[in-house]
């Protein structure tokens, strides 16, 4: 067995079925997979990988029939994560095929039962990736039916919502996407693993999700929704923060983005609209508040300032602007880079660039 092929499949006997990877687990296998494969196409690196896991034959007791579900649904996951649909389609429908044989060990429980609901999310994801919003939504459909409260988790909403997106039910997206932010809570706090080969939808920080909306309605026209939205979570933030107990061990999704953030989305929004002086100004606040917080000044914000104040005829301002972006140092290249991992909702429900 490869190198990769082995790292996998210890992984996946080590953590337990259904269990979740640590974030050195995560770390070390990503860091082991792009080694392995040499700079070879993913593509080989799956087929390699699949016929390792097939060889391994019928599960023959229920520590093998875990193992093997969890082997295979942990590489699809990561198939998807790094953009290998048919590869990840096929490793999912063989997990499937799978968890359909938990009769044969006697172990039908509620825990399998779910994990096949889970399982059912992966792959409305995976469909919406692919740009497939019907099949997602078929999915998506035996999932309420089937367990209404699962449906009705952020993360798994967050699926219908961009699957009604995709095909352009607009009447059937808002409706969803306002019963979404209804049920956001917007003070809890963050789970200590939020992974992308995480089984089912990764935990969505509510913020993010706000983001996307905001975004959504940007691109349909509707700016004065997006201002709103935004405004109301840079509320939220700031309530949740200024009555966080200081000694809480939890750390707080609020916490996990800035100010800024939300005011670069803003001048996203104003610039969407042609109103460029608001947009400069959001975004002067945001590096303001960068640098208080002694986070590094983003290259795109002051690019974009300085795009701004050329159409605005500020040609001096915008050229210290660019020479202030140019000055700023690239980012280390690591000695073995990682691949930017998929977003599946890029093309529904995407972030602000």
């Amino acid at each position: 067995m490869n190198k990769l092929a082995a790292l996998i499949l210890v992984f996946c006997v080590a953590t337990g079925a259904y269990a979740a990877p640590s974030a050195n687990d995560y770390e070390r296998i990503t860091s082991e997979i792009f080694t392995a494969c040499n700079g070879k196409p993913q593509s080989a690196c799956w087929s390699s990988l699949k016929t390792r896991l097939a060889q391994l034959g019928p599960p023959k007791t229920k520590q093998e029939f875990d193992d093997q579900v969890l082997a295979y649904w942990m590489l699809a996951k990561l198939a998807h994560a790094l953009g290998e649909f048919a590869d990840a389609q096929s490793l999912f429908e063989a997990t499937r095929a799978l968890t359909q044989k938990t009769d044969t060990f006697g172990i039908r429980d509620d825990a399998h039962d779910y994990a096949a609901l889970i399982l059912e999310a992966d792959m409305a994801e995976l469909a919406i990736s692919a740009g497939n919003h019907a099949q997602a939504l078929a999915y998506l459909d035996r999932i309420a039916s089937a367990s209404p409260e699962t449906m009705a988790t952020p993360p798994i909403q967050l699926l219908r919502c961009a699957a009604l997106i995709g095909l352009k039910r607009d009447g059937l997206a808002n409706t969803c996407l306002q019963a979404l932010l209804a049920g956001l809570d917007f003070s809890g706090a963050s789970p200590s693993c939020g992974l992308p080969f995480l089984l089912g939808p990764a935990p969505t920080n509510p913020y993010q999700i706000g983001r996307r909306i905001a975004a959504y309605y940007a691109r349909q026209g509707k700016a004065e929704q997006a201002f709103d939205l935004l405004h109301l979570l840079a509320g939220k933030r700031q309530s949740a923060i200024s009555v966080m107990a200081k000694d809480r061990p939890d750390r707080l999704w609020a916490t996990e983005l800035s100010a800024a953030d939300l005011l670069e989305d803003e001048a996203a929004v104003f610039v969407s609209q042609g109103s460029d002086m608001q947009a400069d100004a959001s975004l002067r606040r945001a590096i303001e508040i960068r640098e208080q917080e002694l986070s590094p000044t983003r290259k795109r914000d002051l690019i974009q300032l300085a795009n701004i104040g050329r159409r605005m005829g500020q040609f001096n301002e915008a050229a210290s602007l660019q020479a202030r972006a140019d000055a700023l140092k690239a980012e280390p290249v690591d000695a073995a880079p990682r691949p930017r991992l998929v977003d599946p909702l890029a093309a529904t429900l995407g972030m602000f660039e």
